[in-house]
C-alpha cells in the first residue's frame, strides 16, 4: 500500500485515522519523503494503532475486496460486477484477480492502446462505441471470466448496442451486475455477483462467488450457472504472465503455476449436477478461432500473458469451483458447498 499522500489527506479531510497509518508504516522503516515534511501536523495523530478492515464493498461499482493482511505477502482478491457500459468499461462481469503470498497470480491486462483503430476503417476506434468490444482487452474472453458460445465478430455489423451487435458482444453491454450478497467475519469472506445478466444464455440464479478461507490463506471462486439450450460452449479463463511456468496435472483438475518465485496450485472441484465434457488447458492469451479476429497493428490485446482455461462443451449446466492456494505441505481441500450455505467465519 502506497501511504506517501496520507498525511495530506488526512489534513485535508480531519481524518486522524490516515495520518496514524502513516506514522505506523514510517515506524516499522518506511522511507519518508518531502511529503511527510511538508504535511506534517504534531497534533494531526490518534494516540491509538489504527486497524483497517480486511475486506471491502464498493457501492455503485460493485465491486469487492478481500485480503489476509495489509502486509507487503498477503492474500488479496477482488471480484467484479458493475455496469459493462460504465466509461472506460470493458465486458468483465464476473472478472477477479488474485494475489498470493504478495504475488499477483491471476492478473488484469488493463486497458490498450487508446489510439487503435483498424478493422479496414480508420472509424473503426479503440474508444469508440461499438467497435471497442471488438478488442480483445475490452471483451470477455480478454478478462478472468466466463465466454458462452464464442462466434464471430461480424465486422459488418456498425450498429450500436446489444441487439445490433448480437453476439459481437461476449458479454451483453447493457448488463449491469450486482454483488448479490457480501458477508465479512474474522477468519474468512465471500461475496455473490449476479452471472444472469451477463449472457442471453444464462438462465435465472446463475451466479459466480467467491470465497475467502482457511483462514484466509486460500480463496474459491465458484461458478454456478444454468443455461438454455442443450449445445453450448463454456470456458472460464485465467490469465497469468508469460513467464510463469504452468503444468496440468494427467487427470485434468489441478494445475501450479510458479512465477516469481512462489508457486499456486489451482484445484476443480466439479459438483455432480455438471453435465457435459470439461477440459483444463492453457492456451495463448488471443482470440479465440470462433471469432475470426487478430490482434490489429499496434494492439497489445494478451501480450506478455498466456491463460488458463476450463471448457465445458454440451453444457446445460455448469457448477465448477476453482481452488487457489500457495503450494505448500499443508493444502486445504474444498468439498463442493452450494454458494447459498456459504458462510464467513
Amino acid at each position: 500500500v502506497d501511504t506517501t499522500i496520507y498525511l495530506w489527506f488526512a489534513g485535508s479531510s480531519g481524518d486522524k485515522n490516515l495520518a496514524t497509518m502513516r506514522k505506523q508504516y514510517l515506524d516499522k522503516g518506511t522511507t519518508p519523503t518531502i511529503w511527510d515534511v511538508i504535511f506534517y501536523d504534531p497534533n494531526g495523530f490518534n494516540e491509538s494503532t489504527v486497524t483497517l478492515n480486511l475486506d471491502a464493498y464498493y457501492y455503485g461499482i460493485d465491486t469487492v475486496t478481500f485480503r489476509s493482511s495489509w502486509d507487503e505477502n498477503a492474500l488479496f482478491c477482488g471480484l467484479h460486477g458493475g455496469a459493462n457500459g460504465a466509461p472506460h468499461g470493458n465486458l468483465d462481469i464476473g472478472n477477479f484477480i488474485i494475489e498470493l503470498d504478495g504475488v499477483r497470480f491471476i492478473r488484469d491486462l488493463g486497458s490498450d492502446n487508446y489510439n487503435l483503430q483498424g478493422f479496414g476503417s480508420s472509424s473503426v476506434k479503440y474508444f469508440t462505441n461499438p467497435y471497442r468490444y471488438w478488442f480483445y482487452r475490452e471483451r470477455a474472453e480478454g478478462q478472468n471470466t466466463l465466454v458462452i458460445n464464442p462466434s464471430l465478430v461480424d465486422t459488418s455489423k456498425t450498429g450500436s448496442g446489444d441487439s445490433a451487435q448480437g453476439k459481437n458482444f461476449d458479454q451483453l453491454l447493457s448488463a449491469n451486475a450486482q454483488i448479490l450478497e457480501f458477508e465479512s467475519g474474522t477468519t474468512g469472506a465471500y461475496a455473490v455477483v449476479d452471472m444472469e445478466c451477463a449472457y442471453i444464455e444464462a438462465k435465472a440464479g446463475s451466479i459466480r462467488g467467491m470465497l475467502v478461507t482457511n483462514n484466509r490463506s486460500a480463496v474459491v471462486v465458484q461458478d454456478e450457472i444454468k443455461l438454455n439450450g442443450s449445445t453450448n460452449t463454456i470456458y472460464s479463463f485465467l490469465h497469468v504472465r508469460s513467464s510463469a511456468t504452468v503444468k496440468i496435472s494427467e487427470d485434468g483438475r489441478s494445475a501450479t503455476v510458479k512465477y516469481s518465485g512462489k508457486t499456486m496450485l489451482i484445484s476443480l472441484v466439479v459438483d455432480d449436477e455438471t453435465n457435459g465434457t470439461l477440459t483444463f488447458g492453457l492456451m495463448n492469451a488471443e482470440y479465440l478461432p470462433e471469432t475470426k479476429r487478430e490482434p490489429i497493428e499496434g494492439e497489445d490485446a494478451g501480450k506478455n500473458h498466456k491463460k488458463l482455461y476450463i471448457l465445458a462443451e454440451n453444457c446445460t449446466d455448469y457448477r465448477v469451483a476453482m481452488v487457489f492456494q500457495i503450494l505448500d505441505d499443508d493444502l486445504y481441500e474444498y468439498t463442493w458447498t452450494d454458494i447459498e450455505n456459504w458462510k464467513a467465519e
